[in-house]
């Protein structure tokens, strides 16, 4: 995807250069790094869910208007932290952990697959991204996906089935499967964004941008996902906090992992595919790395841009 996204990007800027791009395109941070590297003319936001999502929970979990939530979120796509919440002027960082882990406890019950546990919420005491799983319980989820379908294998069957319904040009109501796809409130997120981007309207959203010295000690060209002036020149990251260490580390980690694979994806070069996947924490060690990395070649022939010619 990145090789496809810098094409539409150019052809943009050639076309229409004060459009700003909004960038949804998965993974989304990782993208948006891309084109503001390698694009850096274009103006491009990028944009997910998440935040949204969890904005309108604890929304709901604190019985407070939406437009009232504060978030201080921090992080990347995708690895990302609530650190603190207000609603209006009143801090109720306590109160959503506190509503947080009582959902985790309701949801604990059900052993579909591996969620949070209070312990675990204690150590971390933020509210995390739900994708954060994978490297808190790296086990528990090798072990799950070991017995399940992937998701990959899901969304596939999902879209399979909807794309059949779709056929039925008398539906007039979303289908259930719709709701199992994901992507919930994107409409929303990305309607709300347009909509100030175009009144200059100077609220703040939740988007992947710039750091531009925002959080202090990451470097200021790093895109993160952070709250953000958005008006009609773009987004304006806000300056916070330093990130404990711990989130520091991580974050480094998996952004080293997405600056090796946008040069190997512009580039060719196969030793940065190669130094990416042993980069993430959730990689291979080096000595299965190469074996993986062919196998990922074979297996996604044609499909991997610069390293198809």
């Amino acid at each position: 995807t990145i090789p496809v996204a810098l094409h539409l990007a150019r052809t943009i800027l050639e076309e229409s250069p004060k459009a700003i791009l909004l960038n949804f395109t998965n993974p989304a941070g990782l993208i948006t790094e891309a084109l503001l590297r390698h694009v850096p003319e274009l103006t491009t936001i990028g944009l997910c869910n998440v935040p949204w999502n969890l904005r309108t929970e604890v929304s709901t979990a604190l019985n407070a208007p939406l437009n009232d939530v504060r978030l201080d979120y921090i992080g990347l796509n995708h690895l990302s932290w609530v650190r603190g919440i207000s609603i209006g002027d009143s801090d109720r960082t306590h109160d959503a952990l506190t509503a947080f882990s009582d959902l985790v406890i309701k949801q604990g019950a059900q052993p579909d697959e591996p969620y949070w546990n209070s312990d675990s919420l204690k150590i971390v005491n933020a509210i995390p991204n739900y994708y954060l799983l994978y490297y808190y319980e790296t086990e528990r989820w090798l072990h799950h996906q070991e017995m399940n379908p992937t998701r990959a294998s899901e969304v596939m069957k999902i879209e399979r089935d909807l794309i059949e319904k779709f056929k039925d040009t008398s539906i007039t109501e979303k289908p259930a499967e719709l709701m199992l796809r994901g992507g919930a409130y994107y409409s929303d997120s990305a309607a709300e964004l347009m909509a100030d981007i175009y009144t200059d309207a100077g609220t703040i959203h939740i988007v992947n941008t710039k750091n531009n010295g925002a959080v202090p000690g990451i470097p200021s060209d790093f895109v993160m996902e952070i709250p953000a002036i958005i008006n009609a020149s773009g987004a304006h990251s806000i300056p916070t906090s330093a990130m404990r260490p711990d989130m520091d580390s991580l974050v480094r980690s998996v952004k080293d992992f997405e600056l090796l694979s946008i040069d190997a994806a512009v580039t060719g070069n196969e030793e940065s595919a190669v130094r990416a996947l042993i980069t993430n924490p959730l990689g291979p060690d080096i000595s299965q790395a190469y074996p993986l990395w062919k196998r990922l070649r074979e297996e996604n022939k044609g499909l991997l841009g610069i390293f198809n010619e």
